[in-house]
């Protein structure tokens, strides 16, 4: 958002298929302004479609809100309210918030039960965020010059606003 700045715990999830290989998972959390975390790793399974890799990715970041807030707490910074986990698909949003959604796969329902223990603990509140604005997208795949520097902007908490995303073309 221009000229709007999070300041608190946050971190942000996305996850980027590979037909060939196995996906990766990105995330970055952000405290204060800055970057405190970055994940940029390979799944440890191959997924076959894009919403089991955005499930993945959301469990791995997941992992690391946990031990940050505890890290806050023990600082003496109380986590009084749930930690803003941004995630640009809306049905791993769904399942997360959501214990009965995943219906038939065993191995959807145990990564999405580690979405829920943290969403009903009160340690994460996952949110949607448009792709275009999502800040972990550098640690995932490849990025144009304008959008990359739109999301370094964000995460080194450059001054000023960031640069104009691109807006898709519209038809008359």
């Amino acid at each position: 958002t221009v000229g709007a700045k999070e300041y608190g715990l946050h971190f942000a999830a996305d996850a980027a298929p590979s037909n060939t290989a196995k996906g990766i998972s990105g995330g970055v959390g952000m405290l204060n302004g800055g970057a405190i975390d970055t994940i940029s790793s390979r799944q440890h399974l191959a997924s076959s479609d894009m919403h089991k890799a955005e499930i993945t990715a959301a469990a791995t970041v997941m992992h690391r809100v946990v031990p940050a807030r505890g890290l806050l707490q023990e600082a003496r910074v109380p986590q009084e309210r749930a930690t803003p986990v941004w995630i640009d698909s809306s049905s791993t949003i769904f399942v997360a918030t959501n214990r009965s959604a995943p219906k038939k796969s065993t191995w959807v329902r145990r990564k999405t039960e580690e979405l829920n223990e943290c969403y009903e603990q009160g340690e994460s509140d996952p949110q949607k965020i448009d792709e275009c604005d999502n800040f972990s997208d550098p640690q995932t795949k490849y990025l144009v010059g304008k959008v990359w520097m739109r999301h370094l902007h964000y995460t080194h908490n450059l001054e000023g606003d960031a640069p104009e995303r691109d807006e898709p073309n519209k038809k008359n």
